[in-house]
């Protein structure tokens, strides 16, 4: 079972990899971005080759590669995740009444503005 998943895994970076080489190729470079590529070619040791995959409009159909425009648009993805909503304990005020009593009326709710004298409650 986890050989599958490698293999799986390992496929699925490969299609991804030629993918992304196939749309760097089809969507090419600037002249001075080639310009620059060509400059530093060689540069570091062990790349005197150049890797280059080519695939024919019927490999990629069947490998689900599709090349476009890039174009603005909504992603719809939504993660669910575990959470509890709280107040903001920096703006919370503990009030302690003076005497003991039941409160029978809340005239202010959260986030309503008071001001000095006003009754919040009965």
């Amino acid at each position: 079972m986890k050989g599958k998943r490698i293999i799986t895994v390992v496929a699925m970076v490969a299609v991804v990899v030629a993918g992304a080489i196939v749309a760097y190729r089809v969507l090419g470079t600037s002249k001075d971005q080639r310009v620059v590529a060509e400059e530093h070619h060689g540069e570091e040791e062990g790349h005197d080759e150049e890797a280059v995959v080519r695939l024919t409009t019927a490999e990629m159909k069947k490998l689900g590669i599709e090349v476009g425009t890039a174009e603005g648009g909504t992603l719809h993805i939504y993660t669910t995740l575990p959470g509890e909503i709280v107040a903001n304990q920096d703006h919370v005020a503990h009030v302690v009444p003076r005497f003991p009593g039941i409160v029978t009326d809340v005239r202010k709710q959260l986030g309503d503005p008071v001001e000095k004298g006003e009754v919040l409650a009965i």
